[in-house]
């Protein structure tokens, strides 16, 4: 990252993209752990959504909590890939929700960290359990729920469709991700998620360079990540693999794009580094 000829301006050395240089005095916290960026309170039901590193970041802030003493539960209202055994204590499977909820209260006396689903698919993927199971296994005793809201084939960006995100109305945060990388990537469905329906959210033609502003439109819109949001629910984006100080200066302003969106903090980070937050960006309190 390099500052250009005007001092508001900063361009990208990835995609050659000229940005405006953050202009609001913002507080920003380093922190390495998630649950420490986060503030997490008591008893949340945390819903990811979006794309570029849900699934990561779920498992590796389960895995915090689980080292914490707490007891999490992990699922999903859509679908998985059956985590290994070093990334759980034990998965629960079962198409009887009334059974899965039975052995749910039995074992989650004696793991810390359970994975539950209705069954696996031919692509080894565990697949959802209702809404209402969450409601219902909210009242065991467990500290967290986390659990993934929608797909995204693998790319850091994406548009939901009509059937998703499915994010519980008892979920009390609610974490869209976005990878870092898809900036400067044509609008397509090689490197985007449902690109066409990006396009039309954003009104950025198929085969445009991803730009700052097509991902915080994204972020901004009802039928984009703020799709299905709970009233109640906190509203925390991700800004992920952010690894680089080109990447991170281009992260700073979209996190001032998503404060004005109405996120009360903005995490960046890279959840595969060892240091996986670096920055949670807040508004200050005057």
């Amino acid at each position: 990252m390099f500052r250009a000829k005007c001092t508001n301006l900063y361009r990208c050395i990835g995609c050659g993209i000229l940005y405006n240089k953050p202009t609001l005095s913002l507080r920003r916290v380093i922190s390495l752990l998630i649950h420490e960026a986060l503030g997490l309170s008591t008893k949340e039901i945390i819903t990811f959504v979006g794309a570029g590193g849900k699934t990561t970041t779920m498992f590796c802030l389960a895995r915090e909590l689980k080292d914490a003493g707490k007891k999490v539960i992990i699922t999903t209202t859509t679908k998985i890939y059956l985590p290994k055994l070093c990334q759980a204590e034990k998965a629960l499977i079962s198409s009887d929700e009334r059974d899965l909820y039975l052995k749910t209260k039995k074992y989650s006396n004696f793991f810390n960290l359970l994975v539950l689903g209705k069954w696996v698919n031919t692509q080894g993927k565990l697949l959802a359990v209702s809404a209402e199971f969450i409601e219902k296994i909210r009242n065991l005793k467990v500290d967290y729920i986390l659990l993934e809201g929608d797909g995204a084939a693998g790319k850091p960006l994406k548009a939901p469709a009509n059937h998703e995100p499915v994010i519980p109305e008892v979920s009390t945060m609610v974490i869209p991700v976005v990878g870092i990388d898809a900036l400067g990537k044509p609008l397509n469905d090689t490197f985007i998620h449902r690109s066409s329906l990006v396009s039309h959210l954003t009104g950025l033609p198929l085969g445009q360079a991803v730009d700052m502003n097509t991902i915080a439109k994204v972020f901004a819109h009802t039928n984009g990540y703020k799709k299905c949001l709970p009233a109640n629910s906190r509203w925390i984006p991700l800004i992920n693999k952010v690894e680089k100080g080109a990447d991170m200066v281009v992260a700073r302003s979209l996190a001032e794009k998503l404060l004005n969106a109405g996120a009360s903090q903005v995490l960046i980070g890279a959840l595969q580094s060892p240091n996986k937050i670096h920055e949670v960006v807040r508004r200050p309190k005057y």
